[in-house]
């Protein structure tokens, strides 16, 4: 299919940008492989759930923040965790990751 352009919008409903501001909100800095957690605004839930998913594989879980009707924590296991992570396959193999291939 040549000539077909990649839309992130029409498979999330956000774009690249919005995907990736919604990541780095969330993602360590030093480590974007890394599992996430963070506090977000409510309304931003929707676009923190793709975009966690977008760039790691990985569903994010939400839940409430006490005494802050108005936010979320935010957590995943990260891409390293994930299903294209090298940790992911680690843990599922059953090696440790010293051990030899």
């Amino acid at each position: 299919m040549m000539g077909m352009r990649y839309d992130p919008k029409r498979l999330t409903g956000f774009s690249q940008r919005e995907l990736a501001t919604g990541f780095e909100r969330v993602s360590n800095p030093h480590d974007w492989k890394g599992s996430i957690r963070a506090e977000i605004a409510v309304v931003d839930r929707e676009r923190t759930r793709a975009a966690v998913n977008w760039f790691t594989g990985t569903v994010a879980e939400f839940t409430p923040v006490p005494d802050h009707a108005d936010r979320l924590m935010v957590r995943a296991a990260g891409y390293r965790m994930g299903p294209s992570g090298d940790g992911y396959l680690t843990a599922w193999s059953g090696r440790s990751e010293q051990s030899p291939v």
